[in-house]
């Protein structure tokens, strides 16, 4: 059996990366002695004239200067294959007038994509595939290049993109849900925008249990719409949510809440905004609403929009702000706090003390000395972020942390009445009932 060793190697899914014999040569060649090589190596069986690729990477010049400048670029190109030491020949000749690529000591990620791709072995495909067809390469002047570039990427994501889709359909089937979120992870990265994707990823989350997970998905991407494209999820998505919802949440209606006191202790403070009428709810949220960033204080926003919430959903909420407006030493964040980002978004709850506390480490790592946790629905709250909300109370001493909320009356959330209540004999709970109440925020 000949053993087949490989002098040149190309890169060309990702950053552009060309070795000769081991030696990185990438930033020693020109850009259009790269151009040629890759060009060739793309279609390896082809035969191309040279008046051909003098007219596709020299266009702008007249025929005999592009003739001269490809033969000079071949040269160059030969040159640094022989200081390589690579004795075979690479660029043949075929008569005077046309050449083909020596693919037989090639080694490339992209014929490694499409040899897998074409014999079924999807797996192989997407583990070559380490970044878009020359990632960030141009050649300026060379516009016939460039728009073949544009069309091999967009053909290359394509293919991707559907051999992904199938894998994560595949996993799926078979139960393997984690492995299936991840195939779709990789495709959001280079289309953040596709619903379909959006949709499949979160509904794998939720098949798989990782029901707060699922939940935030769905959040960022309503988000992120919003801000792009100023639209709203899709109605197959807003369907998904909303079943989510029904299986998740018991919230029950028209139980009014009786606490009305006011107290309060050291740096932990609770206050709630209790009514039933629409101007006083509206009164109450302009209150809330003076409440500011500021270098001394960290505002967190909770339920910020109407909707009874699933378990865990306020705690993303929670991490959202913190990573998004949260201000943390850059030293420790990629050794310390970012692993611990990542394990929340994406690792399913296993034990709720352990989870309870990586909120914990975030907040004491978090540098501003005050959070407000500014709860502009409190009757929706989620139950699981009401049980954080008093293991923080209980927990954490380092800062000063004020939770700050409105209560609509007509609803009833039975944690959180258990909350207030449990906390009363602390010391930590003032009850505003009437918005003529005198007390300032």
């Amino acid at each position: 059996m000949t053993v087949v060793i490989f002098m040149i190697k190309l890169n060309l899914l990702g950053e552009l990366k060309v070795v000769f014999n081991d030696e990185d040569v990438t930033t020693v060649l020109s850009k259009r002695s790269l151009g040629i090589l890759v060009y060739l190596s793309c279609s390896r069986e082809r035969l191309f004239y040279r008046e051909y690729l003098a007219d596709l990477f020299w266009a702008n010049s007249k025929k005999d200067s592009a003739l001269s400048n490809l033969r000079y670029t071949l040269w160059q190109i030969r040159k640094e294959l022989k200081r390589a030491g690579i004795k075979e020949e690479v660029l043949v000749n075929h008569g005077k007038n046309a050449l083909k690529f020596n693919g037989s000591i090639l080694e490339s990620d992209y014929a490694s994509f499409m040899h897998h791709y074409k014999s079924g072995n999807w797996s192989g495909a997407a583990e070559q595939y380490r970044g878009d067809f020359l990632e960030n390469f141009y050649i300026s002047d060379a516009s016939d290049f460039s728009d073949w570039v544009f069309n091999e990427r967009e053909r290359m994501q394509r293919l991707y993109f559907e051999l992904q889709l199938t894998l994560a359909e595949r996993h799926a089937k078979s139960g393997s849900l984690t492995a299936a979120t991840d195939c779709l992870k990789n495709l959001i990265q280079i289309d953040p925008l596709n619903e379909l994707v959006h949709y499949k990823l979160i509904n794998y989350f939720y098949l798989s249990g990782n029901k707060a997970t699922a939940i935030n998905a769905y959040r960022n991407l309503k988000q992120l719409l919003r801000e792009e494209l100023n639209i709203s999820p899709s109605v197959e998505i807003e369907k998904l949510y909303e079943e989510m919802l029904k299986e998740s949440i018991g919230l029950s209606p028209s139980i009014p809440l009786t606490v009305s006191q006011k107290i309060s202790e050291n740096n932990k403070y609770l206050r709630i905004f209790s009514g039933i009428h629409p101007k006083d709810l509206s009164y109450f949220a302009r209150r809330l609403a003076k409440y500011n960033n500021t270098p001394e204080q960290l505002i967190l926003d909770l339920c910020d929009s109407p909707g009874i919430r699933i378990p865990y959903e306020g705690l993303f909420e929670i991490l959202d702000c913190l990573t998004k407006n949260g201000n943390f030493n850059s030293s420790c964040w990629q050794n310390e706090f970012e692993p611990i980002v990542r394990s929340i978004r994406d690792e399913p709850v296993k034990d709720e003390l352990f989870f309870f506390n990586q909120f914990i480490t975030l907040i004491k790592g978090e540098l501003t000395s005050r959070h407000v946790l500014r709860i502009w629905n409190f009757h929706f709250l989620d139950s699981i972020t009401i049980d954080f909300l008093s293991y923080l109370f209980r927990t954490e001493t380092e800062k000063e942390i004020i939770i700050t909320g409105i209560y609509d009356e007509s609803w009833c959330n039975e944690s959180m009445e258990y909350f207030i209540k449990s906390h009363n004999s602390d010391r930590l709970v003032e009850i505003i009932e009437d918005s003529s109440f005198p007390s300032a925020l």
